[in-house]
């Protein structure tokens, strides 16, 4: 490139004084008195736009030319950073993608062990409840498309559960809508132990068979176990929880007991002292005798709420339930029900012996399959259509209760005042004490919902009366009978308790005939269903029964029969067969408890009795 100039010149590239490398020419020189300048080499970075200024004595000129070059050249260290970073671009993106991959497969590999379990590792000598993450879950029979279950409204909650009524397409019949209830936990909830002990409680009901009166299975959405969302689909009941149903409909209570203590069904006019019942408090002073058994009680007049002890580890809330000192409980399944168009003009004492039935043939299928309850009360029997009760939150691992630490962490309340006294003395959980807890049950419905052990406050207190001797008095619209087998159900000796079948049984004689078969024929569905469905293994069948025979020691039995408790100075339980080794924080963490209910009380560091491990 070649310009020819006259007089003073200067070059500017781009506005910048053109600065030229004498030591190199090819990359441009000056020639003919500055007049001309030659770039014989070329590169990219001559490229631009060149000025020329001249100036004399007569002024200044310039002229502008811009250069581009036309066979441009990429020197090779440019492009090779190119390929690099494209390579390295192309390498993260692959990584990315394959971690996904990974991520997915993991996860799907471990939904997989989880739905599988670990069968082969069951032991014959421990209980459901130990092993309940052993147990398979099969999910061709019992996922339900996530896209199909529409939530409503919320039905009860906790700390870290909620309930929700749904409506579930296509989960009983292909097109058509059931009206279902949903257990999930809180997505604010950070503690896994709950999402375990859920993900427990729906592996235990898909292995337990359906029976008339136990909230059933209908399906679960497991897919999004990752990211902590379980849906366990139940039967959803209509009218709620027992205890409150009874509580709200206390004005229409027609007592068919006559003066002496029997059922008369030609009772059937509302008698107006049932409308605002002043329920009476008992002290423990006086004795009450039924039988050859000799047990502490009397009445004492009240406004039916109790005044709190000094020891009370708990306050009375408004439902008349112990409620935990600042603490929300950690489940609620006992969902109100719908107050409106219950259909029920009337509650009579046949009601209650009706429910009454209907909960010993719940227990006593629980019982059959192995399953302990754990937390029986009023609160956890459903209403539904038909006047047919139900027992729910009877899946949930209660292992937590029988850990010696358990009491030390004071972060769960616990349903004292439903407790067996070796269940408070021992930590010891079994059937036995589910059909103590069945006694006190019975209790709450003939007395409408009153709270057990009214005026009786304080875990101290509660074990201190019964240790002694103490039981609740009848409650006033019981029959005989039926007090005669709360009596039975809260024995002191565990194995002289009447089992479920038994309970069952000595109820139903007290059901009228049609009314009794009306049931059992409405319960034979469910036991064609279980006939088709258990052709295969049945998993709870290999495992030890929550039976106190297979619990305790010959060396804890004493000589009459009755447990021995444990000394004061042992920080561990008394011994159990087959031995358990100590449950790490850990893994305690992952054993929760079930939908916990306000009626739980918190321990506090009161005065304790000696003899329970409980209290420390």
């Amino acid at each position: 490139m070649f310009s020819s100039w006259y007089t003073t010149t200067h070059y500017y590239l781009d506005d910048k004084p053109l600065r030229l490398n004498p030591a190199n020419p090819s990359r441009g020189e000056l020639k003919e008195g500055n007049q001309t300048l030659k770039i014989a080499s070329s590169a990219l970075t001559d490229e631009g736009s060149y000025k020329c200024v001249a100036t004399n004595k007569v002024g200044t000129i310039h002229s502008v030319w811009t250069v581009e070059l036309q066979d441009k050249f990429v020197p090779a260290g440019n492009f090779l950073i190119v390929v690099v970073l494209l390579v390295v671009l192309l390498i993260l993106c692959l990584l990315f993608i394959y971690k996904i991959r990974k991520t997915t497969r993991s996860y799907k590999r471990k939904l997989n062990v989880w739905r599988e379990g670990a069968v082969p590792s069951l032991n014959p000598e421990l209980g459901v409840s130990e092993q309940a993450d052993l147990l398979p879950y099969n999910n061709k029979k019992w996922e339900f498309p996530r896209n199909k279950l529409t939530l409503g409204q919320q039905l009860g909650s906790g700390a870290f559960g909620v309930v929700m009524r749904a409506d579930a397409d296509g989960i009983i019949e292909p097109g058509k809508i059931t009206e279902v209830a949903v257990k999930m936990i809180k997505k604010t909830n950070v503690d896994p132990k709950y999402l375990k002990a859920l993900a427990s409680e729906l592996k235990i009901m898909s292995n337990l068979g359906k029976h008339l009166n136990i909230v059933n299975l209908l399906g679960a959405c497991t897919e999004n176990f990752d990211k902590r969302e379980l849906l366990v689909i139940v039967e959803y009941c209509k009218y709620g929880n027992l205890h409150s149903f009874l509580l709200k409909h206390r004005e229409i209570f027609i007592d068919q007991v006559d003066s002496l203590g029997n059922v008369d069904p030609t009772i059937i006019t509302r008698k107006p002292r049932y409308v605002n019942i002043p329920f009476p408090l008992v002290s423990p002073n006086s004795t009450s005798v039924t039988g050859s058994k000799t047990y502490m009680s009397s009445r004492t007049a009240s406004t039916g709420i109790s005044d709190s002890s000094p020891d009370t580890a708990g306050m009375i809330g408004s439902d008349g339930y112990l409620v935990p000192n600042d603490k929300e409980p950690a489940w609620r399944s006992n969902y109100m029900g719908s107050d409106r168009n219950s259909g029920y003009d009337v509650i009579t004492t046949q009601d209650l012996i009706c429910w009454a039935f209907q909960v010993c043939q719940g227990m006593e299928y629980l019982a059959s399959r192995k399953v302990m309850h754990g937390d029986l009360a009023a609160r956890n029997i459903l209403l539904a259509e038909e006047k047919i009760v139900k027992i729910c939150d009877f899946g949930l691992a209660k292992n937590m209760y029988q850990d010696p630490n358990y009491q030390k962490k004071g972060d769960e309340p616990l349903p004292i005042k439903w407790m067996a006294i070796e269940s408070i003395s021992d930590r010891i959980f079994s059937t036995q004490s589910d059909v103590w807890a069945f006694g006190v049950t019975l209790w709450e419905m003939f007395s409408l919902s009153r709270t057990p052990y009214p005026g009786i406050e304080g875990v101290q207190n509660i074990y201190t009366k019964l240790a002694g001797g103490y039981r609740m008095e009848k409650p006033d619209y019981s029959p005989d009978d039926i007090y005669t087998i709360m009596l039975e159900c809260w024995d002191a000796k565990p194995v002289l308790r009447p089992n479920f079948t038994e309970l069952t049984e000595r109820i139903g004689s007290m059901v009228e005939d049609p009314i009794r078969k009306h049931y059992l024929n409405l319960n034979e569905v469910y036991l064609r269903l279980n006939a088709e469905d258990m052709q295969g293994e049945d998993y709870l069948a290999m495992l030890s029964a929550p039976d106190i025979r297979n619990m305790v020691t010959s060396a804890d039995e004493g000589e009459d029969g009755y447990l021995e408790p444990t000394d004061v100075k042992e920080e561990a339980a008394m011994e159990m067969k087959p031995m358990l080794p100590q449950i790490a924080d850990s893994v305690l963490e992952s054993k929760a408890s079930s939908f916990s209910n306000p009626s739980y009380l918190e321990f506090t560091n009161n005065t304790h009795p000696e003899s329970s491990p409980f209290i420390h």
